[in-house]
């Protein structure tokens, strides 16, 4: 991210920096596939991907989010959690949220979050590869693990009583 450049969802920003990355890429004698290729060559390739679960009782994702706390996953599939991120503890100047941050140790990344705008669970997933074929693999493995969880999750809660997701 680059918040100097392009703020959040700020499109012409965007635009004005890709032009300026194909300018680049051309004075090179490149592309911007090209410049990405040296990139991934260079410090490897990244996928990202998104898991969104609506709901129709929001108490579903308060109940995720403090499931999730009280007994956090040790692993997606295959991959081991070394570090959690609870955001919901405001800490040197960052703003509170309720948003749970996992470092895995494979240098993926999985982040959950109620959505601000509607009734949805979001899961973000950030992964790297040696190619991006491994990248996008491994992105494809994390949602696979993440979809388990939740749905046992999902089954905890309905023999608990609770309502279930959609």
């Amino acid at each position: 991210m680059n918040p100097q450049t392009v703020r959040d969802k700020d499109g012409i920003s965007a635009a004005v920096a890709m032009l300026g990355l194909a300018a680049d890429a051309r004075v090179r004698g490149t592309t911007i596939t090209g410049l990405l290729d040296e990139l991934g060559a260079e410090i490897g390739h990244f996928a990202s991907g998104q898991v969104s679960v609506r709901v129709d009782d929001l108490s579903i994702i308060a109940g995720t989010m403090t499931s999730l706390r009280a007994q956090p996953p040790a692993s997606f599939g295959a991959r081991a959690i070394t570090v959690v991120d609870d955001l919901s503890r405001s800490d040197s100047g960052r703003p509170a949220g309720d948003v749970l941050r996992y470092a895995l140790t494979d240098g993926s990344r999985v982040v959950v979050r109620p959505s601000g705008t509607e009734p949805k669970l979001k899961i973000y997933l950030d992964a790297r590869g040696a190619t991006a074929a491994e990248a996008k693999a491994a992105v494809a493995e994390l949602e696979a693990a993440v979809r388990e969880l939740l749905a046992e999750r999902d089954d905890d809660a309905a023999q608990a009583g609770h309502g279930r997701r959609r």
